[in-house]
C-alpha cells in the first residue's frame, strides 16, 4: 500500500510543478529533443513526492523501493522517464533523503524511520 502511495504522490509532484504547462511549450519538439525536459520533469516530480510522503506522515524509505518494484518500460533510448534504478537512486541520496525524513520526523514528533511501514 506504501507503494502505491509513493507513486501516486509523485504523480500528484507533476501536478503541484506545474509540468503541464512546460510541456505546452515544447509539446512541438521531436522526440529526442524533448528526452531532457522530461525526464528532468519526472525527476522533479519524483523529488516532491518523496517531501509529499514525509510530510505526510508517511516513511519516505519506502519511495525508492516502490520505483524498483514497478520496472522500466522496454522503450529504451527513447523512454521520457528516467530508468527506475536511476529514480531510485536519485531519491536515495542523502541530501533528497534527508530532506524528506526532515519533513518525515517533522510531523511525527518521537518517530524515527522504520523503512517502509504504514
Amino acid at each position: 500500500m506504501l507503494s502505491l502511495l509513493s507513486r501516486l504522490l509523485m504523480r500528484l509532484g507533476k501536478f503541484v510543478a506545474r509540468h503541464w504547462a512546460e510541456r505546452i511549450i515544447y509539446e512541438w519538439l521531436p522526440q529526442p529533443l524533448k528526452l531532457p525536459f522530461t525526464r528532468r520533469a519526472e525527476r522533479d516530480a519524483d523529488h516532491i513526492g518523496i517531501m509529499l510522503l514525509g510530510a505526510a506522515g508517511f516513511d519516505p524509505c519506502a519511495a525508492p523501493r516502490a520505483l524498483e518494484k514497478f520496472g522500466d518500460s522496454k522503450r529504451g533510448f527513447l523512454n521520457t522517464h528516467p530508468s527506475c534504478k536511476k529514480r531510485s537512486q536519485l531519491l536515495s541520496q542523502s541530501k533528497i533523503m534527508g530532506e524528506a525524513l526532515e519533513l518525515y520526523r517533522e510531523f511525527n514528533p518521537g518517530q524515527d524511520s522504520t523503512e517502509g511501514s504504514l
